[in-house]
């Protein structure tokens, strides 16, 4: 795993560069993140067109946060990566990242700053399907998580937060994840799959109920992303949190408002909230898919404990690590 160790390390100094870079270009105008009072008139939110952004842009959110007369912008994102430099040039003032990321950052030298909750891991239904599904080819031989000790398995990322859930998942089902020949396939895992190349892929929702119909692969089971713990969070610089407190509590606040209101909508609700956020998904998928839960707390010294511990073992943070809970709370 080294040459995927120092791919990350590579990747992460790309970020730091490139939130340098833009913090420079910024100037450190009203909405820079170099310590000065946010003065502009629009709260700038990076999310992801996914499932896991739909607490964000729940109703609730931008009503509370516009109740001062400021005005509430969503801007998409496709990775936490792409958001750490507009965070740090102050292009955007908070953005959802999946927990590992900050982490990793802070390791690092990039200091950001987990302000408000985002989703959690959902368990599997009773049918054993949840928010993110494993598939095989339809002939394959592999039956469980354990059977995959020795495969080939397509992953969007390595060193990431989904491969690091999926090898708590393999090894909590009694394999061994340190002998699966991990495959980085970004988003073409079904069609590797497909081609022989992997053996095995994940998928997440919505994208797993829409493979339901393809008959040449079949499912083998399902996994609670982050462990069932805190799976997201949206971030801010530490410098913006300390220079605009009052903002980010009432951030926090509109952010698990949006939380509790989305997990109270039934599953027709939640399409139509999806709708609008990934307006290209059919709607009968949206309807037929399962949607995550998201945190109703404010995140927690467990939550970050958690996940600092669970990376340490899997190597994606370096044991002497000494990050703490006052590193990445406001």
């Amino acid at each position: 795993m080294s040459s995927h160790r120092s791919s990350r390390r590579i990747a992460l100094a790309a970020i730091a560069a490139a939130a340098l870079t833009s913090l420079t270009a910024c100037g450190g105008g009203s909405g820079a993140a170099g310590g000065k009072e946010f003065t502009g008139d629009t709260i700038k939110i990076g999310v992801f067109p996914s499932f896991n952004g739909l607490d964000a842009q729940a109703p609730e959110v931008a009503k509370a946060l516009e109740a001062d007369g400021k005005k509430v912008e969503f801007v998409t994102i496709a990775t936490p990566a792409e958001a750490a430099p507009q965070l740090i040039g102050g292009k955007l003032q908070f953005a959802l990242m999946d927990m590992t990321t900050p982490l990793v950052a802070a390791s690092q030298g990039t200091k950001f700053t987990m302000v408000a909750p985002g989703a959690v891991g959902t368990d599997p239904n009773s049918d054993g399907w949840s928010t993110s599904t494993l598939w095989v080819k339809k002939d394959s031989p592999i039956k469980s998580f354990k059977d995959l000790e020795g495969k080939k398995f397509g992953v969007p990322a390595l060193n990431s937060q989904l491969w690091l859930d999926l090898r708590t998942a393999v090894d909590e089902a009694g394999g061994d994840s340190s002998k699966i020949q991990w495959v980085e396939t970004g988003r073409t895992g079904p069609d590797q799959l497909k081609a022989g190349n992997v053996d095995a892929t994940v998928v997440s929702e919505p994208n797993g109920t829409a493979m339901k119909k393809d008959p040449t692969v079949r499912f083998i089971g399902s996994y609670a992303q982050a462990g069932g713990d805190l799976a997201y969070a949206f971030v801010s610089t530490q410098q913006f949190a300390k220079s605009n407190a009052a903002l980010v509590g009432d951030f926090e606040d509109a952010i698990i408002a949006g939380n509790k209101a989305v997990n109270a909508l039934d599953t027709a609700g939640k399409a139509a909230l999806a709708a609008k956020v990934i307006p290209d998904i059919p709607s009968e998928l949206l309807q037929a898919a399962v949607y995550p839960e998201f945190a109703e707390t404010p995140v927690t010294d467990d939550n970050v404990t958690f996940a600092v511990d669970r990376m340490k073992k899997y190597g994606m943070l370096d044991g002497s690590a000494g990050i703490t809970p006052a590193d990445m709370l406001p």
